[in-house]
This record gives C-alpha cells, structure tokens and sequence, in this order.
C-alpha cells in the first residue's frame, strides 16, 4: 500500500457509525486513553520553575492552580491515526473483539484540517513526539514560555502539548488532527466550530467508562478513503464488507468497485 497513509483503528461499531454518518469524529483530548494527555508538559513547566529557589514557591502554587481550573473549560479536541498500518497493540487497544483500520491520504487529511476553524484557527495535522520524562530536549521546548508572568504561558503551552507524549507511547507512531476548543460549562456560550463556511455544535454522549464525552462530528469525502484493512478479529470477510459499505454508503462503494479503496485484510493473529 502507499505508505503515504495513516491509519485510524476502530470498532466494527464506531466504523458503522462513520460509514452511516460520513463523518468524523474529534474529541476532547482529556478523555484519551493516556490521563497525563495535555498536563504533561504543563507539569513540566511548573517542575522548572520550581527549580529557581524557594521565592518562585508561592508562583509556582498559584500558576497549578490557574492552569488546572483553565484546563476545566479550554481544551484541545483531537483525531488520532498511526503511520503503522498493521500494528497489534492498536488492534488490541481499538478493536480488540473485532474492528477495521481506515487508510486516509495524509495530503487530503491536512487540507481536510484546514478547512475546520475553531476559535479563529484553521485545525492542524501534525505528527506526535515522544520524550522520557527527563529528556533535556524538553528544557529547550519551555525555554520558549519566556512571559515573565507564568500564567500567561497556558496559551503558548496549550498549543505544544497535543503533540508532546511519553516515551511509552512511541510504538503507537501517532499523527493528529487537533484544534483548540472549549467544553460545555453551565451559563457560558461556546464558540461553534465551522467547517466550509457551516457550523458544528459540540455535542456529548455518556461513555461506556461512564464519562462523559465531547465531541465535534465533521463530514468529509469518501475519496479520503484509500484502504480498509479488517482487523485479526474482524469477524466479516472482504465480501461482506463490500456489501456493507454499498449498503451505507454509495460513493464509498462506487469507489472500492473502481479499485480507488482497497479492502484488506490484516496478515496478524492473536488469541
């Protein structure tokens, strides 16, 4: 296949939703399977300051504070995909009792990104790194938070940390869609998210973890599409899910007849 895809592994489930829908969905980042998401680097910030001595206490005690209670209602709502396309522990961590990985064109995902505008920015398509926790690169990246009153960093730092994550993480090679938003919060309006001149509303649903999620649900092209790979436990063969997709959606089904989207099936087994 074109190595110049990534690949988004899911559910059977939540891939009838996006065939049934046309649409994708880009979610707040806080409810990502990694609970440090975002406050890592924010940690990382405070960590150096307290470094400079016993006078920056008191500073450093009162910017936590503003960081954590400003992270309650801003946020940044991301897409996630992997350059790997037949990777084990994604279809363990996504599709364990069955699932698919959805090959996309990274050219068509950036400028499919870019056409979503939150907060008066367009969203970004960028590749994630990953950092030990004393990694002396990290240093470098907060040497750019230079605003001699810490607090007004959170901005500047907001925009970094999608794309910064743990060493342990690596395997995952993970790219994102990311934009910046805000939550629902009683009283106060949000901003809407636009896309091609319309606007999305955030929407909510209750998790099976029992959280609730936010989530903005944009269309896009089935011409996106290049491959769907049937994960280990998929469950369906390559015919059933050509009848299925027809079923759901006609223009992705027009363009797996016309060989534009492969259907695939993982060469991986596990128990």
């Amino acid at each position: 296949m074109d190595n110049n895809l990534v690949y988004h592994y899911c559910s059977t489930e939540v891939f009838l939703k996006i065939l049934s829908g046309r649409k994708l969905r880009i979610s707040d980042i806080r409810r990502s399977n990694d609970s440090e998401e975002i406050k890592f680097l924010f940690e990382k910030y405070l960590e150096e300051k307290k470094a400079e001595g016993e006078k920056a206490y008191l500073a450093v005690k009162g910017c936590d504070f503003i960081f954590r209670e400003a992270l309650k209602q801003e946020t940044v709502f991301a897409l996630s995909f992997s350059d790997k396309r037949d990777l084990l522990s994604q279809w363990r961590g996504y599709a364990p009792d069955g699932g698919v990985a959805i090959g996309f064109d990274r050219n068509e995902l950036k400028s499919w990104a870019e056409k979503i505008i939150s907060l008066g920015e367009t969203a970004k398509f960028k590749n994630v790194e990953y950092y030990k926790k004393d990694d002396k690169r990290l240093k470098e990246i907060l040497k750019k938070f230079n605003d001699p009153f810490w607090c007004n960093n959170y901005k500047n730092i907001l925009k970094v940390a999608p794309l910064i994550k743990l060493d342990g993480f690596k395997e995952e090679s993970e790219w994102r869609i990311y934009f910046n938003g805000f939550t629902f919060s009683e009283g106060q309006p949000l901003p809407l998210v636009n896309y091609e001149n319309g606007q999305i509303e955030e929407e909510c649903e209750l998790g099976k973890n029992g959280k609730v999620k936010f989530f903005y649900s944009i269309p896009f092209s089935a011409d996106m599409i290049k491959e769907i790979l049937i994960s280990p436990k998929g469950g369906i063969s390559v015919e059933d899910m050509k009848g299925a997709i027809a079923c759901f959606w006609e223009d992705l089904g027009k363009n797996v007849a016309a060989g534009k989207t492969e259907i695939n099936v993982s060469e991986l087994s596990y128990r």
